[in-house]
């Protein structure tokens, strides 16, 4: 008799229903099975043209609203603009995360107002003031920057950027590492220490730009909260499926698949199902019928026998809020050579 735990190798995220949600994306993960929430997510479509968001607050007046004069997709976007010297910053406050996050949206920088003007996204600790991490288009000199603390310094892969051009970003921040990671288009930069090392939470997530005469435009804007590479999303309720070969070829003797156990976090207003099919070959499961689903863990009561099985593993939330996670699942079977496990 052997022992073999399977735990998920390609794995997924999903995203939970929320009021400002877009369509599917179509990226590409490497972590546990959990959903992923997001926390902010809008093309600004829905905000009245010249008024500022309603889930945004303001420090200046008047200078962070959405506009139609450019927009990477639809009509409109979120333009910030100083035309006064003062600091003019939109925050996206009370995300409710105290671990990590991931803040991915398009920019677009326009005027160069100086050698220190600079159009940002940033995460501060909670309305603190104090930047956990931040991302800049610096139009003095063309490049992309980061906070380290002291100062704006150059991405640890120096990029540059063209104005009045639009590039997709992203910055991940992971707090228990103390770490962040940026990509511009797509293409990874580097990671850093983040610049506030005692922060607590990601709490607010900001945009602004700076210097008279200084403009900058955000689109597409999603949030969620986990730190990530480049996760893939689903909309909940989410599903992968797994096959596996018992390798049994011994006579005419098939496979009899007895129980199964995982380990599986599961908050209220979440759920984590099972549901199985089995076949004599790879091929024939594409017509095997499937099982009643299963939420717990147990015997197989009415999975036939089969050399080859089909799990499909469903997550979902209701709440837009809380995810389940699943970290393992063992599955047993007999044959006529014995116990075995997978």
């Amino acid at each position: 008799m052997s022992t073999k735990v399977w735990t998920s190798q390609a794995d997924w995220r999903g995203w939970s229903s929320h009021s400002k949600a877009p369509t599917m994306d179509t990226e590409t993960v490497a972590n546990s099975l959990t959903l992923m929430i997001y926390l902010y997510a809008t093309g600004f479509e829905e905000f009245t043209t010249g008024a500022m968001p309603p889930d945004y607050s303001e420090v200046g007046t008047g200078e962070v609203l959405v506009a139609t004069d450019q927009a990477q997709s639809g009509s409109k976007s979120l333009k910030c603009t100083d035309s006064d010297g003062a600091n003019h910053i939109g925050y996206i406050d009370n995300l409710g995360l105290n671990t990590n996050l991931t803040y991915q949206a398009y920019m677009r920088a326009h005027g160069s107002g100086g050698g220190n003007a600079t159009f940002t996204i940033s995460v501060d600790n909670q309305g603190a003031a104090l930047f956990v991490q931040s991302l800049s288009m610096y139009k003095g000199d063309g490049h992309w920057k980061y906070y380290n603390g002291t100062g704006s310094v150059n991405l640890p892969t120096d990029t540059q950027f063209v104005l009045d051009q639009w590039y997709k970003v992203k910055m991940t921040i992971n707090l228990t590492t103390k770490k962040a990671r940026f990509y511009i288009d797509d293409s990874y930069k580097g990671e850093v220490s983040v610049s506030y090392t005692t922060a607590t939470d990601c709490g607010s997530a900001i945009v602004y730009d700076s210097t008279t005469g200084s403009s900058g435009w955000i689109d597409n804007i999603k949030i969620w909260n986990l730190y990530d590479s480049d996760p893939t999303l689903y909309q909940s309720p989410a599903t992968v499926n797994y096959q596996f070969d018992s390798g049994v070829t011994t006579g005419t003797t098939e496979t009899k698949w007895n129980s199964f156990t995982f380990t599986a976090t599961k908050p209220a207003n979440t759920n984590v199902r099972f549901r199985f099919k089995t076949a004599s070959t790879q091929a024939a499961l594409a017509s095997a019928l499937w099982s009643a689903y299963y939420t717990t863990a147990g015997n197989l009561t009415d999975v036939t026998d089969g050399r080859w099985i089909e799990v499909q593993i469903e997550l979902s939330t209701t709440d837009g809020v809380s995810t389940p996670q699943l970290d393992d699942l063992t599955l047993t079977y007999t044959t006529v050579s014995g116990l075995r496990f997978i």
